[in-house]
């Protein structure tokens, strides 16, 4: 489901076509991770928290109604991939694919959706060239590339998402 394939009798997550992760499906607290608001199975991605893709294509705005946003509070959200760590964690953890993460700009400043934090286009984060056009205010994730780049789209468009869960 969403990406992921799940041996019945071991228990074990094998989650990228690419082979670059095999993961064994528990949190860094040794419990499961919970399923994403979307249905699709959550991967551990260290200290207890944990990701999914979910493959439903949804304009942003579905996207924040299914995710939720950042709020501090335990629970799932839509992703927020500040770091070059959590990029890389994210493209490892996670399906090659584009979709959609907490990052919109306002005022010609690119925010994350966890207030606490400014990000200043296109020097951080990591841009796929080209990017960020002016005209797409909300973040993409590719993990497509193995370089974990963001890319920015418009309100409009359809893509997956991925999610993040804090305990």
């Amino acid at each position: 489901m969403g990406g992921y394939c799940r041996d019945t009798t071991t228990g074990t997550c094998s989650v990228r076509s690419d082979a670059r992760v095999a993961d064994d499906g528990a949190t860094g607290d040794g419990g499961a991770c919970p399923t994403a608001p979307c249905g699709a199975a959550g991967v551990p991605i260290g200290s207890g928290e944990c990701a999914a893709y979910c493959s439903q294509q949804l304009a942003f705005a579905g996207v924040l109604a299914t995710c939720g946003s950042d709020s501090g509070a335990s629970g799932w959200h839509i992703a927020i991939v500040d770091s070059d760590a959590e990029r890389t964690t994210f493209g490892v953890a996670l399906p090659n694919d584009v979709g959609w993460v907490g990052l919109a700009q306002t005022a010609a400043v690119w925010r994350w959706l966890d207030p606490s934090d400014d990000v200043q286009a296109p020097t951080e984060p990591p841009w796929a060239s080209g990017e960020p056009v002016a005209t797409n205010p909300y973040g993409l994730f590719d993990s497509t590339s193995q370089s974990d780049l963001l890319r920015s789209g418009t309100s409009s468009e359809a893509h997956g998402f991925f999610c993040e869960y804090r305990p």
